[in-house]
């Protein structure tokens, strides 16, 4: 009997035990954890792509000024190699040598007694066309082709009286971007700067190997640049000490369109704009060769 009444109070403790709370939380405090923690993520995404948007413009401002540099240093190369040639021969002679009194076939000649300076491992030395450098080999190979007028203005075959002139120059050899679309020699080229303010800039040329062409779409057309949206001529004016810049070509008292001394260049991409500034040589009848 004892033993019947203590499994029933023993069953009473039981049930009217108390029930003790269990740490948690709530669904306030698990709706504003999900809240911060999206902010962070936010944060962090818009820092993310800020950073590779600042590296994305960073080089493309680095390429930009590489291709502006590049076209720069490319028409350099062209304006200095204008109207010069380097021939090889033997023995001093050559057709159209400097004592046989040829011209080329744009006026120019080859200088009689023009020395090329070049430079080797012993120092300097001048060598001069007709003269034997090689006492051993018995042959002289050096000649320099120079032309009266390296850059000058001229218009195209066709082009209309009321257009103005383009900056014209030759090239033998020409450049390796101008090349064949045949494969065929090209030879001695004839050029012309053309600048377009949609098409940017570019050359118009043609092989003197080739027949003479009659209008300006005949010439072959080689983009140099379509980020170019101005070009400009550098004069010294001799009246006011100072230099001045002109969209078009200037003309002289005689009715001749003066050559300016630097040609300078904008450069545009979306909103990023930079210039160069390329000096036009001076004709002379000398040239070093490094």
């Amino acid at each position: 009997m004892n033993q019947q009444k203590t499994g029933i109070d023993s069953s009473r403790r039981t049930q009217l035990r108390p029930v003790v709370a269990q740490d948690g939380f709530t669904l306030l405090e698990v709706l504003l954890a999900i809240t911060i923690a999206g902010f962070v993520l936010a944060a962090a995404s818009t820092m993310l792509v800020s950073v590779s948007n600042i590296w994305a413009n960073r080089q493309q401002n680095h390429f930009f000024d590489d291709h502006a540099d590049g076209v720069a240093e490319f028409l350099q190369a062209c304006f200095i190699r204008a109207g010069s040639e380097v021939a090889l021969g033997e023995s001093g002679e050559q057709p159209g040598a400097p004592n046989s009194g040829q011209s080329n076939d744009d006026g120019s000649s080859l200088a009689p007694g023009v020395g090329v300076t070049v430079g080797d491992n012993s120092g300097t030395r001048r060598l001069t066309p007709g003269v034997n450098q090689d006492k051993t080999s018995g042959s002289d190979s050096h000649l320099l082709r120079l032309s009266d007028q390296p850059i000058s203005w001229g218009k195209p075959p066709g082009a209309p009286a009321y257009q103005d002139p383009f900056l014209n120059f030759k090239l033998a050899p020409p450049p390796p971007l101008l090349v064949s679309a045949n494969g065929a020699p090209i030879g001695r080229i004839d050029v012309f700067l053309h600048f377009d303010e949609k098409e940017g800039l570019s050359l118009l040329w043609n092989s003197t190997l080739q027949e003479k062409v009659e209008d300006e779409n005949d010439l072959r057309r080689t983009q140099i640049s379509p980020y170019v949206k101005a070009m400009k001529f550098v004069y010294w004016d001799e009246r006011f000490s100072n230099w001045e810049e002109d969209n078009e070509p200037r003309e002289g008292e005689t009715d001749e369109f003066l050559l300016p001394r630097f040609i300078r260049l904008t450069f545009q991409k979306d909103d990023i704009t930079t210039e160069r500034t390329i000096t036009l040589p001076v004709g002379s009848r000398s040239a070093l060769l490094f």
